[in-house]
């Protein structure tokens, strides 16, 4: 039974993006409004496993500027990024996926210039996909 329960709660934590799951309109809604206001890696963790699935349109944009505004800003969380990243390979894909045109090309260009100036040497593979990503974004 204990291991059925652990099971299922695994499965719940499981982010439901690229699963053909609908975005209803309460989660649409919902990760609209915290999309583009998320402080910390953890915060874009929990709202990428609820609301990745919807990440479309004004949704997509905002989680582009959460995310690129902790790159840009608030380099020293890069550890926090890369033990998400490490241990959900779908979150390092969303990550880098949001570093993209809609953000303003001087804001790329301040997250490439981190990457490779203050990235510590355990996070040299993030790194090089962040600069890669910043510097071509399409």
């Amino acid at each position: 039974m204990y291991r059925a329960c652990l099971q299922f709660g695994v499965l719940m934590t499981v982010p439901l993006v690229g699963l053909g799951v609908e975005c209803s309109k309460s989660q649409e809604l919902a990760a609209e409004t915290e999309a583009g206001a998320l402080k910390s890696w953890a915060a874009v963790h929990r709202s990428f496993a609820r609301y990745g699935h919807c990440d479309d349109g004004a949704i997509g944009e905002g989680y582009s500027e959460s995310v690129t505004i902790l790159l840009a800003d608030h380099w020293e969380a890069l550890p926090q990024l890369t033990t998400l990243a490490a241990s959900d390979p779908r979150f390092r894909a969303f990550v880098l996926k949001h570093v993209d045109e809609s953000v303003p090309s001087e804001r790329r260009e301040r997250i490439a210039n981190h990457a490779q100036s203050k990235c510590p040497q355990q996070h040299r593979d993030l790194c090089a996909a962040i600069i890669k990503r910043a510097r071509n974004p399409t």
